[in-house]
């Protein structure tokens, strides 16, 4: 009987632990809060989840980098402005928001998504292709997949062994199950696809030590990766400058840093940032995050590589 009664209470441990992300009471309390720089709502690719299923789309494992991951491309520091934005330097090569469904592949999106935008901005519009996290999920040996992976290693799998396109190997993970690698067996397109098969590199990797380095960055070569600690409160964003403000810790996420700007309700400066949870979360799949106070740690997770158009 005692066994039985212990069964019960961790059984109901467990479900009160596992809460839905999107409720009304924190998207209130949020939206009432007179300090509050962000509005929250439902999200409609979180209605009725809980936390334990929207854990599997946070796959970014957040760690520190190596001593001795720089970039081999020197940049003068100088004065940036107060906003910036990608879309607009280059609108034709930062590419629409994606999703990555119910699989820990944020990691892989952000990576494929950042090269994508790079090879596009260093070959001014001549190299506009979308390439393919599903490369990085089935063929990154170094990562986990649907599991999750290290935004220094898919940077050294994109510099050394280099993706194909998405049109060459679309992604089918969408439901958190991932395929093998088809380029074990024939180095080719996966099936019915025309398109030619063709590695695109990273040059190099380079981890951001400052805010200034990475803003340099971005305005010269184009968006960066970066990671972030996930909030409960960060499922429910709907529009303004993010800051932390409820819930507990979820795990670890990747995006799309594309540009950087002042907000005029509040004042407060901010990183433009593209997301892979579709367009109907957050600002048709973008958010605004508070800068320069390293919110969730974003701060200290800056990465990014150079296109190696040499090797076109």
């Amino acid at each position: 009987m005692k066994v039985l009664i212990v069964l019960v209470l961790l059984v109901a441990i467990v479900s009160c632990a596992d809460y839905l992300v999107n409720t009304q009471s924190m998207i209130d309390r949020i939206n009432n809060d007179p300090t509050s720089t962000w509005k929250a709502g439902h999200n409609e690719i979180f209605a009725g989840k809980t936390l334990s299923q929207v854990k599997t789309m946070l796959g970014a494992f957040l760690v520190q980098p190596k001593n001795d991951i720089r970039s081999k491309t020197v940049i003068a520091k100088g004065f940036a402005p107060k906003q910036f934005d990608s879309r607009e330097q280059w609108p034709t090569c930062v590419h629409a928001i994606r999703n990555q469904g119910q699989c820990g592949s944020c990691w892989a999106f952000a990576g494929s998504e950042v090269l994508s935008d790079r090879f596009c901005i260093a070959t001014k519009g001549e190299v506009n292709k979308v390439l393919s996290p599903q490369d990085m999920v089935s063929c990154d040996t170094g990562d986990y997949g649907c599991q999750g992976g290290y935004l220094d290693k898919e940077w050294e799998y994109l510099e050394n062994e280099g993706i194909v396109t998405d049109a060459c190997f679309p992604y089918v993970s969408q439901s958190g199950s991932v395929p093998p690698c088809p380029f074990n067996v024939a180095k080719k397109c996966v099936a019915p696809s025309k398109e030619e098969f063709k590695k695109y590199f990273a040059k190099d990797i380079d981890h951001f030590d400052d805010i200034e380095s990475a803003e340099n960055d971005i305005m010269t070569f184009g968006p960066i990766l970066v990671g972030f600690q996930v909030y409960q409160d960060f499922f429910s964003y709907k529009s303004g400058v993010y800051t932390h403000k409820s819930g507990s810790l979820a795990g670890g996420h990747a995006v799309k840093i594309v540009g950087w700007g002042v907000d005029s309700a509040s004042g407060m400066d901010y990183w433009a940032v593209a997301n892979s949870w579709g367009e109907t979360w957050g600002m048709k799949g973008y958010f605004w995050i508070r800068k320069g106070h390293n919110e969730c740690q974003m701060e200290t997770m800056m990465w990014t590589g150079h296109a190696h158009t040499d090797k076109l």
